[in-house]
């Protein structure tokens, strides 16, 4: 898995070279799944989308590579929102935001975007 993050991280450090050859500004996102975190699926009396620990447990592993892989400035990373890691009413299923998570991607994506232009 450590392999496939430092992978990660060459490619978009190549398509930032690629993009900077261009005179183009490059931004890559690390996009958020359902689970991340600590706030996944508190109520213990809800039935949730995500029931396996140890999927949880893994999926929180890759990503924590993953973060340091994209610790750059051309780089966004939402995949620590809150709101995208833990409320289930915004995911068709654990792994496809529904057009209220896709929003809420874009709202950010956008944020970061203004702050780039500025």
């Amino acid at each position: 898995l450590s392999y496939g993050a430092n992978i990660l991280g060459k490619n978009i450090d190549f398509m930032n070279s690629v993009s900077t050859s261009t005179n183009s500004r490059y931004l890559a996102v690390l996009q958020p799944t359902l689970g991340l975190g600590n706030n996944y699926c508190t109520n213990l009396k809800k039935t949730c989308m995500l029931t396996t620990q140890k999927y949880i447990t893994r999926i929180n592993y890759i990503y924590s590579l993953m973060r340091d892989a994209v610790k750059k400035n051309f780089c966004l990373d939402i995949s620590e929102d809150n709101l995208l890691t833990s409320n289930e009413s915004i995911y068709t299923d654990p792994r496809h935001p529904n057009s209220a998570g896709n929003r809420r991607i874009a709202y950010l994506l956008r944020k970061r975007v203004i702050e780039l232009l500025e």
